[in-house]
């Protein structure tokens, strides 16, 4: 039973996942050994599926890419981002209904369920960028989990850090909270109806308040 009435869609990486720093490193030396124009790369790719990223390179490193990433990807911390692991118990307590919603691979979130296997009671279903046609900015992702809880986009609040993300919540009508743990304010703010420094600053109750504005 939902007792609160609205439900809580989450980004992985730089919201719950302390990633984004690692990704930043390691997509930045990719473009500088491979691309002609590496410059803001791993900025600009923040938010996108794994695919969607790998389709920038040329098509014949695309096999040798494809290894690295996944040794990369195996090797990586996947530590809760400050505050995280506190706002979803809180969240779960309260009933709030919560799901992720990631561009990540299933390799890759075979992995952070390994260390977080409290995910499975956490949230109701994770979408990764295997269930995903489109790519955020797009809102396919975040209208196929309002489809699956069986809701209108008017109760979900998006959860967000990267711009692509960001716009992916308000392309798809919903109630957007922007943190600031990959971005700067002036960057988030503008994109968001909520903006905190990371989760340690939301609740059920100020989600709920978001809802009803």
């Amino acid at each position: 039973m939902n007792s609160s009435a609205f439900y809580v869609l989450l980004d992985l990486d730089g919201v719950i996942i302390n990633t984004e720093d690692q990704y930043s490193e390691y997509w930045d030396c990719m473009a500088r050994r491979y691309l002609p124009h590496p410059e803001g790369f791993a900025a600009r790719i923040k938010g996108q599926t794994t695919e969607m990223i790998l389709s920038h390179y040329p098509q014949e490193l695309l096999p040798q890419l494809r290894k690295e990433y996944e040794y990369f990807e195996t090797h990586m911390d996947y530590s809760y981002i400050r505050g995280a692991e506190e706002f979803l118990q809180h969240m779960h307590c309260c009933q709030v209904p919560m799901c992720v919603v990631t561009g990540s691979s299933k390799p890759k979130l075979n992995e952070v369920l390994l260390s977080h296997p409290e995910f499975h009671e956490l949230f109701r279903f994770i979408i990764c960028g295997d269930d995903i046609k489109l790519g955020k900015p797009d809102p396919f992702c975040y209208l196929l989990a309002a489809e699956r809880f069986q809701t209108s986009p008017e109760k979900c609040v998006v959860v967000e850090d990267s711009v692509n993300g960001l716009r992916a919540g308000l392309n798809a009508q919903m109630h957007v909270v922007g943190l600031t743990t990959t971005h700067p304010r002036e960057v988030v703010g503008p994109l968001c109806h909520m903006m905190v420094p990371d989760l340690s600053c939301c609740n059920e109750a100020n989600l709920k308040n978001l809802i009803s504005c």
